[in-house]
């Protein structure tokens, strides 16, 4: 049971001290350490209990309340704080945000305006301790385009880390308003993503795990919104809460995007530990490719997050890879080839990933869910991928010369493992 939140008030008047005493009193998630009827006092209980959140009087006129809230800041900066004052005014509110207030109450306070403010402090700290204990590991797949096949990598690389570790895996649909992962599954969510953010203010790994369906391959499904319009109130802030609460629940949490570079979709992007960015070999595709890894470079993306996935390749793939290097000057992670066997799973609505040994597109998907397990160091890359150790050469003339020029040498880390 998590330990309860500490409280101080600083009030001068006894009878609201007394009111919030018990208003709080049936709160058990909260214990009141002490009371101070004026300033200094309360700045030095403050600074030897360094409580999580103090309830401070702003008083008439505001302005040695509003410079009361930074000294406490001072001393205990972990503490969050709450003012009360009578009266609503704007500018007043306004003034006590700026100062480091937390929440603004109206004197009388009303029960339900107090606890609601304690819970929403409550969550902020237990996400934020979620934040720091997190175990697992978030893996996000990126399209530049639509049609790059970026679910279907998303369905069966979620599929493989479950059956080849069995670790708990979540796959979550972000993308908002044209998701398909539950078809793929073959499964009818009855909850969604709209259903976990819409309750985030109340939400814990528990809640959150029981929106979630569960497919027999032991992946469980975080479904995009059902109705397009719901796609609309989910703010970036809740992504990242919410991809944080269920690395504190699986090893792998397997994030399918949309082709866009909207504000929901780079807060996704920004918590995630591994980026699989999804190519195919036309130059089309490449050029699109060559944009967002710039845009990776502005965002100052560790190299070592954004990993090259080649999708489609013709035989020999080789070829495909050899020319995408020259053309990104970066190196291709992992390539899966062109197969008919993919459409004869989408027909049959069973993950690639679940087919047997003679599988050769079972196969990329366990080697490639091998090489991102954090327990492996040694997979070895397909051999048509085996890395140079020499530069990459220029780009020819034509379209080619529309990519840059950086020069690239392939990171040691991805040459060949013994």
């Amino acid at each position: 049971m998590p330990e309860p939140l500490s409280l101080l008030m600083i009030d001068s008047d006894a009878m609201h001290r007394q009111a919030l005493r018990e208003l709080l009193k049936e709160h058990e998630g909260l214990k009141v350490e002490a009371e101070a009827a004026d300033p200094e006092t309360g700045y030095r209980l403050v600074n030897q209990l360094k409580p999580s959140i103090v309830i401070l009087e702003l008083g008439n006129p505001p302005d040695p309340g509003l410079a009361v809230i930074e000294r406490l800041l001072v001393a205990s900066p972990q503490s969050t704080i709450f003012v009360t004052a009578d009266g609503q005014r704007a500018d007043t509110i306004l003034r006590a945000v700026r100062a480091g207030a937390q929440e603004f109450l109206v004197r009388p306070v009303n029960k339900k305006d107090l606890l609601a403010a304690v819970q929403r402090i409550a969550r902020q700290r237990s996400l934020a301790q979620l934040v720091t204990a997190e175990k697992g590991k978030v893996i996000t797949l990126f399209g530049c385009k639509g049609g790059r096949g970026t679910t279907l990598i998303t369905l069966n690389l979620a599929v493989a880390l479950a059956k080849s570790f069995g670790q708990p895996v979540a796959a979550v649909d972000l993308d908002l308003q044209a998701g398909d992962l539950s078809l793929l599954f073959n499964l009818k969510p009855p909850y969604t993503i709209h259903d976990a953010v819409m309750n985030m203010d109340r939400v814990d790994t528990l809640f959150l795990k029981s929106l979630l369906c569960d497919h027999p391959s032991g992946v469980s499904l975080l479904a995009a919104p059902q109705r397009l319009e719901e796609a609309d109130p989910i703010q970036p802030l809740r992504i990242s809460q919410m991809l944080s609460l269920l690395k504190a629940s699986f090893a792998y949490v397997v994030v399918d995007t949309a082709p866009t570079y909207d504000e929901r979709t780079l807060a996704a992007l920004d918590v995630t530990d591994t980026l699989l960015l999804v190519a195919a070999p036309d130059l089309s595709s490449l050029y699109h490719t060559q944009r967002c890894l710039d845009l990776f470079d502005r965002l100052a993306y560790d190299p070592e997050k954004v990993k090259l996935l080649l999708n489609r390749c013709p035989s020999p793939p080789g070829n495909a890879t050899k020319t995408a290097q020259e053309i990104l000057k970066c190196p291709v992670f992992w390539t899966f080839p062109e197969d008919e066997a993919v459409m004869t799973s989408l027909i049959a609505g069973k993950p690639l990933a679940l087919g047997g040994k003679n599988s050769p597109l079972a196969a990329h998907f366990s080697a490639l869910a091998a090489r991102l397990d954090r327990r492996e160091r040694s997979v070895p890359f397909p051999p048509h991928m085996e890395k140079r150790k020499d530069s990459v050469a220029a780009p020819s003339r034509g379209l080619l010369s529309l990519f840059r020029r950086k020069p690239f040498t392939i990171p040691q880390s991805q040459g060949e493992e013994g």
